[in-house]
């Protein structure tokens, strides 16, 4: 870290950004331990014209809050002795600045974070100075979506039935601890229909035909469960069916 006067740093708590190492490949370190700021909350409150107190529909859409993109900044000092300033603030430049970028926290290797990056340098006196900014998606994700992780559960399953079966009879058994609401993706033949049921809303939701390809819908989303909620996929139809989805959390 650096107190001021010297550096003392040794590459821990160091930020990589599409594999490139802000110790190993920039050499600068940073002021602080990198943590991303929390994304606002998006918020929709009126008031009550004539009365006490306000309504909050925050939620009213969806039934979990909703959040814009998170966005700060990471301040780094350049550590002396090594390449030639001057090329590797430029080499920084061009690999980050208005570049959209995968990024891992050395802290927090598991996940992975989305977004456009900014670079600008200050000097003190002798020290340079290099602050990062950031604009990143809400969520932070994992690298490889369920499909990966357990291909033996999220399988292409070929469908050949006048009413609806199981495809994941419970998806909650494969999710992560309090994970993000996730829109699923399904990747279907032409001509099948779809059943998605959450215990939460006690109700089905159904779709189709699907089209041929990739689906996405915003009815379809995981991941805002209470702790005893039961979900499922079911489909019916004659063709094959996939779904797969990456997790992520705050």
């Amino acid at each position: 870290m650096y107190d001021g006067h010297s550096i003392y740093y040794t590459g821990d708590h160091a930020i990589e950004f599409d594999g490139l190492n802000t110790w190993s490949d920039f050499h600068i370190a940073p002021t602080a331990i990198p943590i991303p700021e929390p994304p606002a909350q998006k918020t929709n409150v009126v008031d009550i014209v004539g009365a006490d107190g306000s309504i909050d529909l925050s939620n009213i859409l969806t039934g979990y809050p909703t959040y814009q993109n998170r966005n700060g900044s990471f301040e780094f000092v350049v550590a002396p002795g090594y390449e030639n300033w001057v090329q590797t603030y430029s080499k920084i430049v061009n690999f980050l600045h208005g570049k959209k970028r995968k990024m891992v926290l050395t802290d927090d290797p598991l996940f992975v974070y989305t977004g456009t990056f900014t670079v600008s340098m200050t000097q003190d006196g002798p020290i340079n100075n290099i602050s990062i900014g950031y604009d990143l998606e809400p969520y932070k994700k994992l690298p490889l979506s369920v499909g990966e992780i357990y291909p033996e559960v999220f399988q292409t399953v070929q469908v050949d039935s006048e009413s609806y079966i199981d495809v994941i009879p419970d998806i909650k058994d494969y999710l992560m601890e309090m994970p993000a609401p996730m829109v699923v993706a399904i990747s279907s033949d032409d001509g099948l229909y779809i059943r998605y049921w959450n215990s939460d809303y006690n109700t089905y939701i159904e779709k189709g035909p699907l089209p041929t390809g990739t689906y996405r819908d915003p009815d379809f989303t995981i991941g805002a469960f209470s702790e005893d909620v039961n979900v499922g996929f079911q489909v019916k139809g004659r063709g094959t069916i996939r779904i797969d989805f990456t997790q992520g959390r705050l």
